[in-house]
């Protein structure tokens, strides 16, 4: 997760600068990424539930492939930013409540802590490979994201998996 955001602060300025495009095109995009994170935020904390992970891991992938498409049109960009902005702090959220309710805080902790140690080199690896194609400096993001939410579909599932065998 902790690598997600560092890519997408990398690749926006730099993608909007190799494309020709300009400095407030940049700060559309950044804020309509926090505002999609923002918006999840609140309704998550209404109406969370794992379901949507589900949903959310769909999205992921139908945005990648829509901001190939489409990476050219600032409305569109726009839009999938937003989307971009719901899908990864819905991601956040469930991380979260997941790791809260499966761990002692010593062992959330520990994960947190982890987790940012291990961020720092995917990052630079990320901005690595990056850098070596401009055109696909959006991709690293992306590929965190859906990758991001297959994990945590896996330790839904896990989880699911190890109640149900588990004697009540």
């Amino acid at each position: 997760m902790w690598p997600i955001l560092g890519t997408i602060n990398f690749m926006l300025p730099t993608l909007t600068t190799y494309k020709g495009g300009e400095v407030h095109e940049v700060a559309l995009l950044d804020s309509v990424l926090g505002i999609g994170m923002a918006v999840i935020g609140v309704l998550f904390s209404k109406f969370i539930s794992n379901k949507w992970m589900h949903l959310l891991f769909i999205l992921s992938i139908v945005i990648t492939i829509s901001w190939y498409v489409l990476e050219d049109i600032l409305l569109f960009k726009l839009v999938l930013m937003l989307l971009f902005g719901l899908i990864f702090g819905g991601a956040r959220i469930i991380f979260r409540k997941m790791i809260v309710t499966t761990y002692a805080s010593h062992t959330v902790k520990h994960i947190y802590s982890l987790g940012n140690a291990l961020g720092l080199p995917i990052l630079a690896l990320c901005i690595y490979l990056s850098i070596l194609n401009l055109n696909l400096v959006w991709l690293p993001s992306f590929i965190l994201l859906i990758v991001l939410l297959f994990l945590l579909k896996i330790g839904h599932h896990e989880k699911i998996s190890s109640h149900e065998k588990s004697p009540n």
